[in-house]
Order: C-alpha cells, then structure tokens, then sequence
C-alpha cells in the first residue's frame, strides 16, 4: 500500500490538516520552551480517508554559542516557531527577536529597520557643521548562513555570511567569515573602525602637509634660501607608512 508522507514544522502540519493525538501539543509546547525546533512527519491513514496523521515527532537544537552574548546590540530575525525562538533570544539576551518569519518576511522586516530602528550618531563634525545629530536612517548588518536568508543579506546595508554556509548565502553577502566563531563579528566591527579612523587620519595629514608644503613647493620663501620642495611623493609616502601600520592591528580581547 503507497502512503504519502510531509515532514516540516507546524504551520505545514496546518496547512495539510494534520491530524494531532491529544498529547502531541502538550510535548511540543515543553519541547519548545527548552529552545528546541519542531518537526513533525505525518503519512496518510487510509482508516481515516487518506488524511495525514503523525508519525514521528523530532526535537532539534544547536547549542547557543558562549560568544553569543554580548558585544553589539542585535535583532534575532528566525524562521522558527515563537516559542523557541524567545527562549533563544532570552538565553543569549537578544531584546528584539520576530519568529515564524519566511524568507521573503526577512527582507522585508530589514527594510522596516532601516527606516524605523535606531540611528546611528553622525560624526562630530558633521554636527559642528549644522547637520543632523544622527544618520538619516539606521544602518542594518545582518549575519546569515542559510539559503533562506540570502534575499535580506543581498538587501541590507551590510550582508555578513559564514564560511560553512550555503552558496547563495556566501554570493548575497559583502563579507565572509570564514570561521563559524561569532567572535570575529566583533574583531570585523573593530576592524572596520580602525581601518576608517586610518583613512581620516590619512586625509588629515595629507591636507595638512600639503597646506603647509605647498606654498615652499611654488617657490614662495626661494628667494630667501633657495629652498624648493616637491610635496607630493613625501605626503604619499607618509600615507602609505601610515596605512601600512594597520599591520600592527591585533584582535581586541573579548571578555565574556
């Protein structure tokens, strides 16, 4: 006798009007609370019409990484059920988590946080200029490693996918981690700022120099010493001296 059969989570189990014994809920509700996802597989009965009934049951859970914790303020934007989507978040203290949310409903809800989450501050000096004392809009990274999440890494500001995650993923992101250590999120955060910080630093000097420089460079005190100066390769040189520090950039020390 041919039986089919769907294995999936409980929302497919609704759509095919599984047909649930009156202890399954209670176990999956106990299941949930202890942050494990559900799936269900259900094979039709032909005593009952060829309806869908459940056959097995499986808890699955990943262990919450010990670097998960702490560091950077974050959103959790799952595909699971809500019940253990909250146990997660509340376990590695994520405030803001959405549960049940299917691939599409990710790209979406990044674009509801680029205009409605907090912004960044702009920089000092933009605020010294009369601007604006933040960012016009939040700017949104998102870290994921699954096929499903590749629409809102290609759609956010920052797409961060982790080496060992599917294709799609690694083409949608603008970065690679390719260790699965959650840490490294914090050394690419320090990173980048150190590498920004770099290029003003670079900027200023440049500007600097040549401000002063120049005017020697056009003959402006050659009547005086015969002094001449071609400010051009010295400001390259230190730029590139400067920039060639970043060398010396070490990971900074977590503490968890």
């Amino acid at each position: 006798m041919h039986r089919k059969a769907i294995i999936g989570n409980e929302a497919l189990m609704r759509d095919h009007a599984v047909l649930l014994s009156l202890d399954v809920p209670q176990v999956l509700e106990k299941w949930k609370s202890e942050a494990m996802s559900i799936v269900l597989l259900a094979v039709t009965d032909a005593d009952l019409g060829n309806r869908f009934v459940v056959a097995a049951m499986f808890a699955v859970s990943d262990f919450t990484r010990r670097e998960a914790t702490g560091g950077i303020g974050t959103w959790m934007i799952s595909g699971d059920n809500e019940t253990t989507a909250k146990a997660i978040a509340k376990s590695v203290g994520i405030p803001e988590m959405n549960a049940g949310v299917l691939p599409q409903q990710k790209a979406e809800k990044i674009e509801w946080l680029q205009h409605n989450g907090a912004k960044c501050p702009s920089p000092r000096w933009q605020c010294m200029l009369g601007r604006s004392a933040s960012n016009e809009r939040c700017i949104v990274a998102m870290v994921g490693d699954g096929i499903n999440d590749a629409p809102a890494l290609a759609i956010n500001d920052i797409g961060i996918a982790i080496g060992c995650g599917s294709d799609i993923a690694l083409s949608s992101a603008s970065f690679i981690l390719l260790s699965s250590n959650l840490e490294t999120l914090l050394t690419l955060s320090d990173l980048s700022r150190k590498v920004f910080n770099r290029i003003k630093i670079n900027f200023m000097w440049a500007f600097m120099y040549n401000l002063i420089a120049v005017p020697i460079a056009v003959g402006v005190v050659y009547p005086a010493g015969r002094a001449r100066l071609a400010p051009v390769w010295a400001s390259s040189v230190s730029v590139i001296c400067s920039s060639l520090a970043l060398n010396l950039y070490r990971e900074p020390k977590i503490q968890l």
